[in-house]
């Protein structure tokens, strides 16, 4: 049995009543990373991606901290589309969350530390029900029908953006396969299989 994590019924109750359609006001479509600001998280590829991308309606949020700030930072003076929200507290992080259109995971799974990591906040990704975009971390094949994956890769993720509506999304789907990760059914699933082995 593989326990990924799980989701707090108070987090998936949360984005229940998120808007289901994409954003159409003049921030233009959203996209959001939040998390450390290290390579192994792929902050500097998805950085770098997004630069390399034309679309003026586009907007990349990014929210955490670590070593890669300074880098972020300087990328924000270089394009306006981008903006750092600066490490926020969680409330204000499930805030923006549900202000955003699209998730992102630009995890580097060419460095070793990733070999067997599984990102954590592909859990809370997931109850919004909002499209994702994710590097292929360990396990990825469970999520294939509910995330955008894509290679790590720069060029990768740079594609992925740049063609991210050309796939059919379903919030409801999205919140229906979220809830097999609400902690009390993980716990039901763990409870299974020691009852199996007792």
């Amino acid at each position: 049995l593989c326990i990924e994590g799980g989701i707090d019924q108070e987090v998936y109750d949360y984005f229940e009543n998120d808007a289901e359609e994409l954003s159409k006001s003049d921030k233009g479509i959203v996209f959001m990373y939040a998390g450390i600001l290290e390579p192994v998280t792929g902050i500097d590829q998805l950085v770098q991606a997004f630069c390399n991308i034309d679309n003026r309606d586009y907007r990349l949020w990014i929210s955490g901290k670590g070593s890669m700030k300074a880098m972020i930072l300087d990328a924000v003076k270089f394009d306006d589309r981008i903006t750092y929200l600066g490490c926020v507290e969680y409330e204000e992080y499930l805030s923006n969350l549900k202000k955003a259109d699209v998730l992102i995971n630009p995890r580097n799974m060419q460095l070793p530390e990733n070999a067997n990591n599984f990102p954590s906040k592909i859990m809370e990704y997931l109850a919004t029900g909002k499209p994702i975009i994710s590097t292929r971390f360990p396990g990825w094949e469970k999520f294939a029908d509910y995330i955008e994956f894509c290679d790590s890769s720069v060029i990768g993720i740079q594609k992925a953006v740049e063609t991210f509506g050309q796939r059919d999304h379903s919030r409801q789907k999205n919140r229906e396969f979220a809830t097999g990760f609400i902690w009390h059914n993980q716990v039901k699933k763990m409870m299974k299989i020691l009852e199996q082995d007792a």
